[in-house]
């Protein structure tokens, strides 16, 4: 995972949105014990005004008719390919039937591949990194049929961040978010460095950026936010942070009025434990009661995929113990599906 969130970043240049790739992709094998027989996986590539990205998908073999869809973004300086084996979601894939979908990010557009979560919050919906994740996520449930209701974007570290741009700059697309360590939007706690002119570290200012960059198609977004409590990186860049700008940017959306009609006040605080490793579970609720943020804080977890698959037995990268994260958020996504996500009324 590199240098996590603390990487430097390059500034974005907004341009169109992307247009959508063309034809089936190519196979290539995947490298994860398991995968073979279950699905196929293919690489294609999107492009647009500002350049390209390339994009791995994977559909199992028992993929469902109308399938959902969850785009998986990787961390500083790591590949999409090695990313789907630690997360394991290749796995929760076959087993749930929906397709997962890898975007990589261009060595040469940030610093070694770093997504660019700055200078795409600053660039908003058009620019070069949004514009690309929204085109190959809608080329993706076009060519599988599958439900625009049950498209969700989740990423770790650099991903994480990038995720949290993703799904506030296209809500129409993504109807909820999962983000293991990341960073609140334009958020100055992951950008110190290098900021832009919309970075901040106030929660509440943040939340009003992330409402702006949903435009007219602001509605609720219910995100899943997990990270380990031995993380240093999880720390410095505030996930109590993160929780406090989503739930702002929701209390935005629903009635375009920062009226608290969503609570910081959490509903429910639950202590569990999964495969070695305990955690605890905060809930907070919209004003219809429906669930919309949930965080996992898990005990003792560095910074690395709980419930992953280590590359090798030095692989910091992936931790077996814990939670397997990718389940949860599947499970979290698909109780929201039948939860009508509301457009804003004003």
């Amino acid at each position: 995972m590199g240098a996590g969130l603390l990487g430097i970043l390059l500034a974005t240049v907004p341009a169109a949105l992307a247009s959508p790739p063309t034809g089936a992709g190519t196979p290539v094998t995947s490298r994860c014990a398991g995968d073979a027989g279950h699905g196929t996986l293919t690489r294609q590539v999107t492009t647009n005004a500002l350049g390209s990205m390339t994009f791995y998908v994977y559909v199992p073999d028992s993929v469902r008719a109308r399938p959902g869809v969850v785009v998986h973004l990787h961390g500083a300086n790591d590949d999409a390919r090695d990313v789907m084996c630690r997360s394991r979601l290749n796995e929760v894939a076959w087993r749930e039937g929906f397709i997962a979908v890898y975007p990589q990010e261009d060595p040469d557009n940030g610093a070694q591949g770093i997504w660019d979560w700055g200078g795409s919050a600053y660039a908003g919906r058009e620019g070069r990194a949004p514009s690309l994740l929204a085109g190959l996520t809608r080329q993706a449930v076009a060519t599988h049929g599958a439900d625009p209701r049950q498209v969700f974007v989740s990423g770790i570290s650099a991903g994480g961040a990038m995720a949290v741009v993703a799904a506030a700059t296209s809500p129409d697309v993504f109807r909820g978010v999962a983000v293991e360590v990341g960073c609140m939007y334009a958020g100055l706690q992951c950008n110190p460095t290098t900021p832009y002119p919309n970075s901040t570290s106030d929660p509440d200012v943040s939340a009003l950026e992330a409402y702006r960059a949903m435009g007219d198609r602001a509605r609720r977004v219910p995100m899943l936010v997990s990270y380990g409590t031995a993380d240093p990186i999880a720390a410095l860049t505030d996930q109590g942070a993160l929780v406090r700008q989503w739930l702002g940017t929701n209390d935005w959306a629903d009635n375009g009025t920062p009226d608290r009609s969503v609570s910081p006040t959490p509903a429910t605080i639950h202590r569990g434990s999964t495969d070695g490793r305990t955690f605890t579970r905060t809930d907070w609720r919209d004003a219809r009661g429906r669930l919309l943020v949930q965080r996992y804080a898990i005990d003792g977890l560095l910074h690395a995929y709980s419930g992953g698959a280590p590359l090798s037995p030095v692989d910091p990268g992936a931790d077996p113990t814990g939670p397997n994260m990718r389940a949860v958020a599947w499970e979290f996504f698909s109780d929201q599906v039948s939860e009508k996500s509301s457009r804003r009324t004003h």
